[in-house]
């Protein structure tokens, strides 16, 4: 028995040796199983910790009751016109340029400049119109009530255009049947039939529904920096007009709204005009001006509150100040 005690202590010893022999280590195992530790302290902490939520009230927005604009329903039918003797008139003329939003509405549309008119904002300027109550004369209608009498509304308009575009027609027209107006439209008789422009036959579509022409001119060149085309511009240009139409034009647009001794109301009439539109805030009519008619000069940026202001009376749904855009009415757009 002896002899097999040193044979089991060095059998022990060799398996003592053995366990102190340090086990092989996977690094990437050790940082999986720590970034789960981590993942799994963090995911309990959420679930016993409620994370804060900030509540937030939010101010009080100030806003502005406004009436809409009256339905069609409400709307008085037209009003009879009525006799009236030679005299003083109280009318807005409202000059407008082009009514378009984009190329497909004019081909000469220009995004950056301010008398391209959306046809909806036109819309809606004339709807204001129709719902107080307003009826639309040409200017020669209106010259000629002033002059000699005759057939007035209560409440009479006059829309004006200083261009004979393609866009009159095809966006202003529609518009204005639909709400019984006419207009009056200052055309450059070179221009007819011109690219972006009103064809002679549109033209005489307009005169057939009771739209006027006027003349801005055989080619719109300004007679004020030109003072030797004066006789053609003005002149020639009516004559022109006239025989392309196969109707008398009577009415003319000075060249920028402006007139001075070279191109006065005495040279227009001599021409045979009876009439002569220009720019202005007035809504006052007689002889003394129907050769310097006042327009108010209609822009992109005019807002429905500043239309409505040009009235000689502001209808009562129309507010006086101006509302965000949040408290708009429904019908009616700022522009």
């Amino acid at each position: 028995m002896k002899k097999f005690i040193p044979i089991l202590l060095f059998i022990a010893a060799l398996l003592a040796g053995c366990s102190t022999k340090k086990a092989k280590v996977d690094t990437n195992l050790l940082y999986t199983q720590a970034a789960q530790t981590v993942f799994v302290k963090m995911t309990q902490a959420s679930v016993l910790t409620p994370s804060a939520t900030a509540t937030f009230t939010p101010a009080p927005t100030a806003t502005i009751t406004l009436t809409p604009i009256p339905s069609p329903t409400q709307i008085p039918p037209t009003p009879t016109w009525m006799a009236m003797e030679p005299g003083k008139i109280t009318a807005p003329i409202f000059l407008y340029y082009r009514i378009a939003a984009n190329v497909q509405d004019d081909p000469n549309y220009q995004w950056d400049s301010m008398y391209y008119i959306p046809p909806a904002t036109f819309k809606t300027q004339l709807e204001m119109l129709k719902a107080a109550g307003y009826s639309s004369m040409t200017v020669s209608q209106l010259s000629n009530a002033v002059r000699k009498g005759g057939n007035v509304p209560p409440k009479p308009f006059v829309i004006t255009f200083d261009s004979a575009a393609v866009s009159v027609y095809t966006k202003a027209y529609p518009i204005m049947k639909d709400l019984g107006y006419v207009g009056t439209v200052y055309a450059v008789v070179s221009q007819i039939d011109g690219g972006g422009m009103m064809t002679l036959k549109q033209i005489k579509d307009l005169i057939a529904a009771g739209w006027e022409f006027g003349t801005k001119g055989m080619t719109a060149v300004n007679v004020i920096q030109y003072p030797d085309q004066a006789g053609y511009e003005i002149s020639t240009s009516r004559t022109e007009l006239a025989k392309k139409l196969e109707t008398d034009v009577t009415s003319y647009t000075y060249p920028g709204g402006i007139t001075n001794d070279i191109i006065n109301g005495n040279r227009i009439s001599g021409w045979g005009f009876e009439s002569a539109v220009g720019l202005g805030r007035s809504n006052e009519i007689s002889s003394e001006n129907l050769f310097y008619l006042p327009r108010y000069e209609m822009r992109k940026d005019t807002s429905y509150i500043t239309f409505a202001s040009y009235l000689p009376e502001t209808p009562a749904w129309i507010p006086t100040e101006i509302p965000t855009a949040t408290t708009v009415p429904t019908g009616v757009t700022g522009q």
